[in-house]
């Protein structure tokens, strides 16, 4: 195909896109030339640097970590380093014929020169010389997707230099700088393939987060659902070949319809979307770019990575249901139709134009816009401003009061699952999986349920079990799948309680075991005193230690210890550490310090009367003699013991 290629010479924007089309299936060869002030440099612009970076089609080839984005390493640009003059980046990388783009991430005003794409000669084999005619003071040779032996440099003076090229295994892609030394300049840079040249278009991996699904392993359909032939298991992390990127299949509940057509193991299958993820569309670069956006247009990044991970768990190809029902939301922000339509409106305050549901950049930036508006100028001067914008985000803002208390229980339960999920996540201070404080996302296709409803419904090909049967559960009340869970050997333990913050007398607990290998569950423990609010498996898996809570107002409240030998499921209700002269106990550390020792601490306090004071203390608790001691007391003030 005849090269593309485009002179610029001016400054370039931040998210600025040049669009380019390939003819047919190869190598490709993308040059990009483009220079950087230093801080110095720039006094005009109060004395910031300028940095670039560059996007192939939905692949950033570097970080957007950092208060400020001054981006650092090969594929950037970056003004302090290279004080105003050129550097060259050059990609080398397989592309399906069609149409393609390059995105510029941009701080304060980085010079772009020109952009070249050329096609590599097909008959290449074992070698490819690269001829330079430019002059740049340093090249990154970044190459994706393929197999290269080494890289061998040649300087204007017919000196050479080598770049030995390292096997990695945790990356597809091997970026390298190489630097101009003084007064020479780089002529030509050669590259030795490996014996043979595999084309991998576009790569990912099976990945099985915790908050999808609990399991090691996925199946490869024969067709785009959940019932067709299996064809091979792919485990967690396995690489595999992405050949038809949306293919729309069977929507699975909490999921999603759309499917990717792959290769692995010499087969051509299909894996659900919920489970993959490709090249550039890592958890990682999700949470990078939601944070890059919210400083963009700056919200507290927190608000939007919880409302984006409760929403989606950041999967690009999430959906709300089948794709039939045009009304449901799709992508990381859940984003609608009907909503895409108002964004795409120019005299919106929440404008962000979004063509494609699917595009992450175009999601992230369109959801942190309009999650924005709400917070901050839509409900800005309610008191109850953040919870309010997520119930709208949810259920509409013409349900949303702007003025007056939010009841929630006036709400779909879908929608006060969210605003448990996002007020829950928003304190988080590290981002990975997403803890809900329902279950049911944990337990991935295990559990077939919508939320706090009076019956929750668990679906296998074995049996059906419906968890309602609670003692003293009244048929009005709703069960909440508490957020406490441990897994071992398989088997999964959750908790089902009547409600968040339990009396003495208003709400029970119930155990379950899930069986993630048989898909079996089964009530192991029939009536949890309080709400149950963690458990703790022993190092040999063979007890669990569970804790419960129960409030009774203002300095009223007690802590509740149980440990279930799992093998026997028999329970032991841990006593010997109540004192009544206190009114109120909070739970500290709790941990096994060995198979059969189980350690924790608490403090109570007495609020009340005269014998106002506190007595905290360390407990371990003995299963081989079933004994309680004490290991230390201390008092607090205003009391002697």
């Amino acid at each position: 195909m005849p090269n593309q290629s485009q002179i610029f010479n001016r400054v370039v924007s931040d998210q600025e896109v040049w669009d380019f089309n390939v003819f047919a299936d190869g190598i490709y060869l993308i040059t990009i030339q483009a220079k950087a002030k230093n801080w110095r440099q720039n006094f005009k612009r109060l004395f910031s640097d300028d940095d670039l970076a560059v996007q192939v089609d939905d692949y950033l080839f570097t970080e957007l970590s950092g208060k400020k984005r001054e981006f650092k390493g090969p594929g950037t640009w970056n003004g302090n380093e290279l004080k105003n003059s050129s550097k060259s980046v050059i990609i080398l990388l397989p592309l399906k014929a069609g149409a393609h783009k390059l995105r510029f991430w941009v701080d304060e005003a980085p010079m772009l020169e020109n952009i070249s794409v050329e096609e590599m000669n097909p008959d290449i084999k074992e070698k490819l010389v690269l001829s330079l005619s430019h002059d740049a003071s340093a090249i990154d040779f970044i190459y994706k997707n393929i197999e290269i032996e080494n890289l061998e440099v040649k300087y204007n003076d017919n000196t050479h230099s080598q770049k030995s090229i390292e096997t990695k295994t945790d990356t597809d892609t091997i970026m390298i700088t190489i630097k101009r030394p003084q007064d020479k300049k780089v002529e030509s840079v050669i590259v030795q393939f490996k014996s043979t040249i595999e084309m991998n278009y576009k790569i990912g991996r099976i990945k099985l987060y915790q908050d999808i699904i609990l399991s090691s392993s996925v199946n490869l359909r024969s067709q785009p659902d959940d019932e067709s032939k299996i064809l091979e298991s792919l485990a967690d992390g396995e690489q595999i070949n992405i050949l038809e990127e949306v293919v729309i299949g069977k929507f699975i509940a909490g999921k999603s319809y759309v499917w990717h057509k792959v290769g692995a193991h010499g087969k051509i299958g299909y894996v659900l979307s919920s489970f993959v993820e490709i090249q550039g569309q890592e958890r990682e670069k999700i949470i990078e770019l939601i944070k890059f956006w919210a400083q963009k247009l700056n919200i507290e990044s927190s608000y939007v990575l919880a409302l984006a991970g409760c929403e989606s768990r950041y999967k690009v190809y999430a959906t709300g249901g089948p794709a039939s029902d045009d009304r449901l939301g799709r992508g990381i922000f859940q984003l609608t139709n009907q909503l895409k339509i108002d964004l795409n409106d120019d005299s919106k305050p929440f404008y962000s134009p979004i063509s494609d549901l699917f595009n992450a950049n175009q999601n992230v930036a369109a959801g942190v816009s309009y999650f924005k508006w709400l917070n901050t100028t839509k409900y800005k001067k309610s008191t109850e401003s953040f919870k309010k914008s997520v119930v709208a985000y949810n259920a509409g803002t013409g349900n949303v009061p702007v003025v007056g208390k939010l009841n929630l229980k006036n709400y779909e339960q879908q929608t006060q699952n969210l605003v448990s999920c996002v007020l829950e996540n928003s304190q988080k201070k590290k981002w990975g999986n997403i803890w809900w404080p329902i279950l049911l996302f944990v337990i991935g296709f295990f559990l077939a349920a919508h939320g706090f409803v009076t019956k929750l419904n668990y679906a296998s090909a074995q049996n059906d079990i419906t968890i309602d049967a609670i003692s003293n559960f009244e048929p009005d009340r709703s069960i909440r799948i508490s957020s406490a869970t441990s897994s071992v050997d398989g088997m999964v333990y959750f908790l089902a309680n009547t409600s968040f913050d339990c009396g003495a007398q208003n709400c029970h607990s119930v155990l379950f075991q899930l069986d993630t290998k048989s898909g079996q569950i089964r009530k192991i423990m029939d009536d949890v005193f309080g709400a149950a609010v963690d458990l703790f498996p022993s190092p040999d898996g063979r007890y669990l230690a569970l804790v419960a809570l129960v409030h009774g107002g203002v300095c009223n409240s007690g802590v509740y210890y149980d440990i279930i030998d799992i093998q026997s499921l028999t329970n032991l209700a841990i006593s010997g550490y109540h004192s009544g002269r206190y009114t109120a106990e909070y739970v500290g550390d709790n941990k096994w310090q060995n198979n059969n020792a189980f350690s924790f601490s608490l403090t109570q306090v007495n609020c009340t009367g005269t014998q106002r004071g506190t007595r905290k203390g360390e407990y371990v608790y003995n299963m081989d003699e079933a004994k309680l001691l004490m290991r230390m007391e201390q008092f607090g003030p205003e009391n002697n013991g």
